[in-house]
């Protein structure tokens, strides 16, 4: 798409209250997008620590619990 095309195609704007009601519906859905990107990188964060040592040995899975509280 290049500047030439877009200005010669036709757009349809909604009304307001279409509008409105597109944005309550997405708004929500985008809040808990961003939340879960958050979240994701927390446990990347958790499983670069954690994974390893547990794979060194150097903590057991019993001993996770007591560990994940102390990187969060």
């Amino acid at each position: 798409l290049n500047r030439r095309l877009a200005e010669n195609e036709l757009i349809c704007i909604p009304p307001e209250n279409i509008l409105n009601n597109f944005i309550n519906k997405v708004y929500p859905l985008m809040q808990l997008r961003f939340s879960n990107i958050d979240e994701n990188k927390l446990l990347i964060i958790t499983r670069d620590y954690l994974l390893p040592k547990l794979i060194n040995g150097e903590i057991s899975v019993e001993e996770e619990g007591k560990t994940t509280k102390n990187v969060i």
